[in-house]
């Protein structure tokens, strides 16, 4: 996904996607997402956060409640849910820490249409 060019969207969601982007590439995608987003719409998704189990042991992307808010500077946000939990992953028990996020980019001004 690190090379993804996206086209215009009303709506992107990446549901427990984004985070298997490598840290390097992150930036670049997530710029490449907030391009997309066409003026009035949305992102949907996932973020892991930095107390997640696996932050540290493999090549994934995981940010902080503070970088969480930073990503979404200019955009309205909509919903910024943070879960700490034990649960289950494809390779058996884990604690989980991820955000819930849905943004909004604030429509076009009328002077901006013209």
């Amino acid at each position: 996904m690190e090379g993804l060019e996206l086209p215009p969207a009303d709506l992107i969601y990446a549901s427990f996607s984004l985070p298997f982007c490598t840290p390097s590439h992150f930036s670049k995608l997530w710029s490449n997402i907030r391009v997309a987003i066409r003026p009035g719409g949305h992102f949907a998704g996932q973020l892991f956060g930095d107390r997640d189990e696996w932050n540290g042991e493999r090549h994934l992307s995981f940010h902080s409640l503070n970088e969480v808010r930073g990503l979404a500077k200019g955009l309205k946000i909509e919903l910024l849910r943070e879960t700490v939990e034990d649960g289950m992953s494809y390779s058996g028990p884990k604690q989980w820490h991820f955000f819930d996020i849905i943004l909004g980019k604030p429509p076009m001004s009328s002077h901006q249409k013209n």
